[in-house]
């Protein structure tokens, strides 16, 4: 029998009006699906465009984090992130890195590396929910398949982030985009410790 199913992470995302068993290919082995069925259209949108991340924010195992990426053309074989952790509205780290500039992905390389990391201290801490905020669409595209992974830096990122997951299947991993550059305080600071890290030794606080 068809009902309404909304699907917020899967092979493709959306509201549905199907039986279980297409929906069912639509999230099958796809990691940290998230999905729900409803019986009427206008609860299946109300769900799938809810703000997920209000959900998060008052769960004591969640976290938010900001992440950025630097590249200085003065010195191409490297990029730098930044990586800003908050739970309940205060910073409870900070830190930054530098990396090899993989496959000359330049700012998205670091900011690729940014999520890894962020996905890393995550799984360190036993945090099981976590909002990425981020500024480069790709980083939620290319995992939720809604872009190819076309790239070498592309498709490296996919299979790193799976893995990641895969270690932790109960984390919980989801996407905001924010606008770069646009004095929002946490995003700002993440790209500030992605450029210092480029300038000196990594930060860590």
């Amino acid at each position: 029998m068809k009902k309404y199913y909304a699907v917020k992470v899967g092979k493709k995302t959306g509201v549905f009006f199907d039986e279980w068993a297409n929906v069912l290919e639509l999230v099958k082995s796809y990691p940290n699906a998230v999905y729900k069925g409803f019986n009427k259209k206008e609860e299946a949108d109300e769900w799938f465009n809810a703000t997920e991340n209000k959900v998060l924010k008052n769960k004591d195992d969640a976290v938010e984090i900001y992440c950025d990426g630097s590249f200085f053309k003065e010195q191409p074989e490297e990029v730098g992130y930044g990586v800003i952790v908050i739970k309940e509205g205060k910073i409870i780290s900070r830190f930054g890195g530098k990396k090899k500039n993989l496959y000359e992905g330049n700012n998205v390389a670091g900011e690729i590396f940014g999520v890894l990391e962020a996905i890393k201290y995550c799984l360190r801490k036993n945090y099981l929910s976590v909002v990425i905020y981020h500024d480069y669409a790709g980083l939620k595209e290319w995992v939720i398949g809604n872009w190819k992974t076309s790239t070498k830096l592309s498709t490296f990122y996919v299979q790193e982030y799976k893995k990641l997951l895969a270690s932790n299947p109960e984390l919980q991993v989801v996407f905001e985009k924010v606008k770069g550059h646009s004095d929002n305080k946490y995003n700002d600071l993440a790209d500030k410790y992605a450029k210092n890290a480029l300038l000196k030794q990594e930060e860590k606080k």
